[in-house]
């Protein structure tokens, strides 16, 4: 530490050299610094797989509360889910829109808290195909993948909660095939 030198009267006829406490201010200080590494992670529980079985052409089905998965949040920041249809069952094509064709078939899904009860008019309230699951991927928002009348949604999930996921499956209006088909739909993650 370095001093500042002043003077000091002593009695009437000496003076002394002393260190003054003004001068007494620190030259280094230190900052120290936090940091966590950003990780993002989820799980898929409850019914990650849905058998529909056998339906006519042009039905749409939606899943009920016992159906539908939970995606839970295991990282350690807010996260946003992603979906997207990664295999459209051979044969069959992803609708882009909320229109079912021969041999295309509509895939919907919405997140909401796992206690909400999300039924077919939950899909597409706002612009009639937000809640369309395509073949790239699609991030979730208030309104995509989301639902006015549920209590959460998939854009903003704190870590360590989780919210429910319902799929909406509209069958193509005609099929050229007759066997079981096998559609996924692939839920992703990135930061909020």
């Amino acid at each position: 530490m370095k001093h500042r030198w002043g003077w000091i009267a002593v009695g009437t006829l000496g003076l002394a050299l002393c260190p003054s406490a003004a001068g007494d201010a620190a030259l280094t200080g230190d900052v120290t610094l936090t940091v966590t590494i950003q990780s993002l992670s989820m799980t898929i529980t409850g019914n990650p797989s849905w058998a529909i079985g056998a339906i006519t052409p042009g039905t749409v089905v939606t899943q009920t509360n016992s159906q539908r998965a939970v995606v839970q949040n295991n990282g350690n920041v807010h996260e946003r889910f992603t979906l997207q249809v990664t295999n459209a069952g051979g044969t069959w094509a992803v609708s882009g829109d909320a229109t079912a064709g021969a041999d295309e078939f509509v895939m919907g899904g919405v997140f909401g808290a796992s206690g909400d009860s999300v039924t077919s008019g939950n899909f597409n309230e706002s612009t009639g195909n937000e809640d369309v699951i395509q073949n790239v991927v699609t991030s979730s928002s208030a309104t995509v993948f989301g639902s006015a009348g549920a209590s959460a949604n998939g854009a903003s999930v704190a870590p360590t909660n989780s919210v429910g996921l319902w799929l909406q499956f509209k069958a193509p209006t005609s099929s050229s095939v007759s066997t079981q088909q096998s559609v996924t739909t692939t839920v992703g993650v990135e930061a909020a």
